[in-house]
């Protein structure tokens, strides 16, 4: 098959990678570009109290926030225990030399929040570098448990301009599927010219549910952010 995946900022992804190893023509088309905060100094200052001692958790809902972290000051994650929504964002943890903590077994980030309150005791100190378009969930849920929870954006994401002109190329090159994975993705692909007659494989429910609201007939959610689980996915029947 050839497929059009969908990502956000440069650099080959390893999943898209992994899947090319199935057979599969992979088609990486960036619809977004990272670029730094408006203002980076309350992130500096967080990770400055990081480093001091400050934060008793460091939470991570993208490889992208940790390097974010790790560009700036990556000793400072020596400090505190750290929590990742999932296997790739607690890779690029390790490749910076440091483990995770708490990695739960759904990646998405309502897992994380609640398996990390479940460990809260009290008035613990957490420091969430965040995109800046994230949701309020992470926030709302480990306050709520009786955290302090401090989350200044570390990177925010813009789009490509380059990206309309490669979605189209991709398409006329005849693609199977295209994979998403988040509904941010599957917004901003419909906003470059992307058709949604193309197969849909998307990374978790909530991104399907997106793509199913944007007109796509023919989805397939994977159930787990792996390699196999996509391939799965692009194997099985239609969803209905």
């Amino acid at each position: 098959m050839q497929i059009v995946w969908t990502r956000v900022g440069g650099g080959a992804d390893p999943l898209a990678a992994a899947l090319a190893e199935h057979g599969h023509t992979i088609v990486e088309v960036p619809l977004y570009r990272l670029v730094p905060p408006a203002d980076g100094g309350p992130l500096m200052a967080a990770l400055r109290r990081l480093r001091d001692g400050g934060y008793d958790w460091v939470v991570f809902t993208s490889a992208r926030a940790v390097d974010a972290v790790t560009e700036r000051m990556s000793e400072a994650l020596a400090a505190a225990r750290i929590a990742c929504v999932g296997p790739a964002t607690a890779s690029r943890v390790q490749g910076a030399g440091y483990r995770a903590d708490l990695v739960p077994d759904a990646a998405n980030a309502a897992a994380l929040a609640s398996g990390l309150a479940a460990r809260l005791r009290g008035r613990e100190r957490i420091l969430f570098p965040r995109a800046e378009n994230a949701g309020p969930t992470v926030k709302a849920v480990l306050t709520a448990a009786g955290a302090v929870v401090d989350d200044p954006v570390a990177y925010r994401a813009e789009a490509d301009p380059e990206a309309p002109g490669r979605l189209a190329a991709a398409m006329a090159e005849g693609a199977d599927a295209v994979v998403f994975a988040s509904g941010e993705a599957v917004a901003q692909y419909v906003a470059d010219g992307g058709t949604a007659s193309v197969r849909c494989v998307c990374i978790g429910p909530v991104t399907a549910a997106a793509a199913r609201a944007a007109g796509f007939g023919d989805v397939r959610a994977a159930a787990a952010p792996t390699a196999d689980a996509l391939e799965a996915c692009l194997r099985a029947a239609p969803e209905r």
